[in-house]
């Protein structure tokens, strides 16, 4: 094969190889624990968080949005947990690159204390 040919398989392989993750868990409370808790509903909130492709080519802050906006969430709220959340997600295009833009609308809770079983 010639250097051409070499190029463009290798461009083909990392173009189809993509990129991998892990999945992210944005609530820590199972419903089987929350039934072993009590718990205080707060009111519903949103919040978000965003990243950039710097020439869409270069993330910056990109793999960590949902557990960015997550921790706000709870740092605002004071909040132990958050239980029915919701994600949205958007894209806005600039010349420099492209924003990525998460929303989580959930529900806060404050974990009490273990329940009394009887």
């Amino acid at each position: 094969m010639d250097n051409k040919k070499i190029a463009v398989v290798s461009l083909l392989v990392l173009a189809l190889a993509g990129c991998t993750s892990t999945p992210v868990r944005l609530t820590q409370t199972s419903a089987e624990d929350l039934a072993e808790y009590d718990y205080k509903k707060l009111p519903e909130m949103t919040t978000g968080a965003a990243s950039f492709a710097l020439f869409f080519l270069i993330p910056i802050k990109a793999g960590s949005c949902e557990v960015r906006a997550r921790n706000e969430m709870l740092k605002r709220s004071g909040a132990d947990d958050i239980i029915n959340p919701s994600l949205s997600s958007s894209y806005v295009w600039t010349p420099a690159g492209a924003i990525h833009r998460v929303k989580i609308t959930a529900t806060p809770i404050i974990i009490n204390k273990k329940k009394k079983r009887s």
